[in-house]
């Protein structure tokens, strides 16, 4: 029981608690060695005495333990009641330094000054998204290399050469001035979508809310930066890539209902009851699309949520965009041609009438042979256009490669 709560608390909470401390004077350093601190206690008691408020524990028991490391570190006398610690509000701190009034974000989230902390110039540019997402969700290297497809141990050496940089030239977990805020939130947005992906590897249905929600919520505080009374009006910071991020979230998010049966089935897109879908996340992240466009600069994000944009279609026709869809996929490859980009390309290229011309183009591919859903794709292709013995191999093929349970049973089913 104990282990599950403090597993749950630190999936929830870790990046809030080492915001606070940081946000408190703690240096960052010694921000983790008191939360990791508390969380060896937390792991030794709790089993025999779980806290009411856990969160509210492990943050004063960090708060406690930092307090006494940099006694130590600086071999002081017992600090004063006010720990030496600023007694500012943290918004007041910021506008005296950098002239932005945040109060105006109703309380930003403290996680997203962890993430501006890692998009800081001085860091490698390599290191910035690994860190992010180490810092806000507790993630060891370990858990990070697959996802830079890395060596944990090199991993886990650039991380501490980061951090050691960080100490080393005193930089604050800061949001930045108007001027350096367009530049620092672009390493941003990759780490928030960084972590939204991550969430679909997440095996359990509960922690892929978790990350999900995470990343809907940070990214449209960034989203928001740019378009409130924080931001002077002549600092020029329109932003579509984060209002399109922040679209391109919510608009997937809205289908999270329908992806499964009741009974944790998986179900396709194409065959996903509009029904299903979140009506309230639709209207938000087409509010985000529309501003978005206004700024006529499309970019990666904003052309991924006009996809799904397009999706939705079928909630109003019954049927997808595909003529506009096709023109949007055109539009991504050139931005972004990765391998998801040209195979969702082909996929709707199928489904506008061609899908012997898509299967062509697959076959002109070979080196995404590595990634799961070519072989999906294929086998949806090869089934069009009748090949069905070469379909069911390429099924097999996609079956062995996917990790999903879910998705697993549907490959296996043959439908």
């Amino acid at each position: 029981m104990a282990s599950r709560l403090l597993e749950t608390v630190v999936r929830e909470a870790y990046g809030r608690v080492l915001a606070g401390l940081l946000a408190s004077g703690f240096p960052l350093h010694l921000a983790e060695d008191a939360l990791g601190g508390a969380l060896a206690r937390a792991a030794e008691t709790w089993a025999a005495e779980p806290p009411e408020h856990p969160v509210a524990w492990l943050h004063t028991v960090a708060r406690r333990r930092a307090i006494d490391l940099r006694r130590s570190e600086s071999r002081l006398q017992p600090l004063t009641a006010a720990d030496n610690l600023p007694t500012e509000p943290l918004e007041d701190v910021m506008h005296d330094r950098v002239g932005l009034d945040f109060s105006a974000l109703d309380r930003t989230d403290e996680r997203l000054r962890l993430f501006y902390l890692c998009s800081h110039p001085a860091l490698e540019v390599g290191v910035r998204t690994p860190l992010m997402l180490q810092l806000v969700m507790g993630m060891s290297a370990e858990e990070l290399a697959p996802l830079f497809l890395m060596e944990p141990a090199t991993l886990g050496q650039r991380l501490v050469r980061a951090k050691q940089k960080i100490r080393l030239a005193a930089i604050r977990p800061e949001l930045p001035s108007a001027a350096e805020l367009p530049s620092r939130t672009e390493a941003v947005r990759d780490a928030i979508y960084g972590l939204y992906l991550r969430g679909w590897e997440q095996p359990q249905a509960e922690r892929q809310t978790e990350f999900a929600n995470l990343a809907e919520r940070l990214s449209q505080t960034v989203a928001d930066l740019a378009h409130t009374d924080a931001v002077p009006p002549d600092a020029a910071l329109s932003d579509p890539e984060s209002d399109g991020l922040a679209a391109l979230i919510l608009l997937s998010e809205a289908r999270r209902a329908a992806r499964r049966t009741a009974g944790g089935a998986f179900i396709p897109l194409l065959d996903q009851s509009p029904d299903a879908w979140d009506r309230d996340r639709i209207a938000r992240g087409e509010e985000y699309l529309l501003r978005a466009s206004r700024a006529r600069r499309p970019g990666r994000f904003q052309l991924e949520a006009a996809i799904e944009s397009a999706w939705m279609s079928r909630v109003r026709t019954g049927q997808p965009g595909w003529e506009f869809m096709r023109a949007l996929y055109d539009g991504l490859v050139r931005v972004a041609p990765t391998y998801g980009a040209q195979l969702g390309r082909l996929m709707v290229q199928a489904e506008s009438g061609e899908p012997e011309a898509a299967l062509r183009a697959l076959d002109a591919l070979p080196e995404a042979r590595s990634y799961p859903p070519y072989w999906v794709l294929r086998a949806h292709l090869l089934g069009r256009v009748g090949r069905d013995a070469e379909s069911s191999e390429a099924r097999r093929q996609a079956h062995s490669m996917t990790t999903d349970p879910a998705v697993r049973d549907f490959l296996a089913g043959g439908s």
